[in-house]
């Protein structure tokens, strides 16, 4: 993978940390996610007309993804109210693909080599390194809730996998899912804060169509890469997000990011490249 391929990986990547960077702006982050998915299962509905229907195999499987979709959003959204956003993103998105590898042992039945473990064991620093707090490992709030949100990202990541390959096109089963994640968060955020779901439109809207747009697009750039190319370099090169995750949280959000954080993050990073290209 090289060229434009890469560049578009790397596109991808910048898109998913600058949709973050746009929810952890807003004030009211439940409700912001719940208009942002809305916003982008409207866009996947018009795909979904020239796409391959849904198997009745991968239904089950949709149904475990859309739950902890559903709850990878209020767990990020918690995540993002008590903790930076350097901090909160490099443990959510290290921590996912340590928790997927373990949960693809029993479910997949796809076992753990020697690098995978130096892998895994880089990933485990990284986090532990990012929750120090000078003197001690401190699992605050916003370190439980990246965690919580790393633990659902690895679920539904690899019910995404199975329920891929339970459908003759894995674009299919990606665009129900985006459909029934964005209608399952907003009526859970419509009864959570209705008054807030309404409050925040008429100001914000345009931010969080953008955001829509982005995840989006980074998600449809990841499915088309991938069909053509390696998927283990896509998945690699894709986790440089952490990277302009670190760099969106000094710029745009003004947060502290000394030398503990920046080796945390490389480490994390490091970690998860080597896990995907292993």
């Amino acid at each position: 993978m090289f060229s434009t391929y890469t560049l578009l990986v790397i596109l991808a990547a910048l898109l998913h940390a600058s949709w973050n960077v746009l929810i952890k702006l807003q004030g009211e982050r439940l409700a912001c996610l719940a208009w942002m998915s809305l916003f982008a299962s409207i866009c996947w509905l018009p795909i979904l007309v020239y796409l391959p229907p849904l198997g009745k195999e991968a239904v089950p499987l949709l149904i475990i993804t859309a739950l902890f979709h559903l709850l990878y959003k209020i767990a990020l959204a918690k995540a993002y109210d008590y903790g930076d956003f350097a901090q909160v993103y490099p443990i959510a998105r290290g921590s996912a693909p340590l928790l997927a590898t373990i949960l693809a042992i029993p479910l997949a039945g796809e076992w753990l080599s020697i690098s995978d473990l130096f892998s895994l064991f880089l990933i485990i620093g990284g986090v532990l390194l990012l929750s120090w707090n000078g003197r001690r490992i401190e699992l605050s709030r916003s370190v439980l809730w990246a965690i919580a949100t790393g633990i659902c990202i690895a679920c539904y990541t690899v019910a995404d996998g199975l329920g891929g390959r339970a459908t003759i096109n894995a674009l299919t089963f990606a665009g129900y899912q985006c459909v029934v994640d964005g209608i399952s968060i907003f009526i859970v955020a419509a009864f959570w804060s209705p008054k807030r779901l309404s409050v925040i439109l008429p100001n914000q809207w345009h931010k969080l169509l953008i955001a829509a747009i982005f995840s989006a697009t980074a998600y449809a750039i990841i499915i088309f890469v991938m069909s053509q190319t390696k998927i283990g370099a896509v998945a690699a090169l894709r986790e440089t997000s952490v990277l302009w995750a670190v760099l969106m949280g000094v710029i745009f959000l003004k947060e502290k990011f000394g030398r503990l954080r920046i080796l945390a993050t490389l480490v994390i990073l490091s970690g998860v490249i080597s896990l995907r290209l292993s």
